[in-house]
């Protein structure tokens, strides 16, 4: 059973309220993804395809160069 995976979705409001038999599924089939420090997730006018939880580090969100928040641990972006 996938322990760190199920208690990040846990945290993240999303999916709080899923019953546990649904939380194990998703958890099963996350895919980690390392993105480097400076990299580029979703280009700003890209549809999204995927929904990431941050599960460590941070990342920025920006529109037209300008920050508009600031995400981290327990956060999620994306479609």
């Amino acid at each position: 059973m996938p322990v760190v995976e199920i208690a990040l979705l846990r945290s993240l409001p999303l999916f709080a309220k899923l019953p546990a038999p649904a939380i194990e599924g998703l958890a099963a089939a996350l895919t980690s993804v390392h993105v480097p420090a400076g990299a580029v997730l979703i280009g700003q006018g890209e549809l999204g395809d995927a929904y990431y939880a941050i599960a460590a580090g941070e990342l920025d969100v920006r529109q037209d160069g300008h920050l508009l928040r600031r995400c981290g641990r327990s956060e999620g972006v994306g479609r």
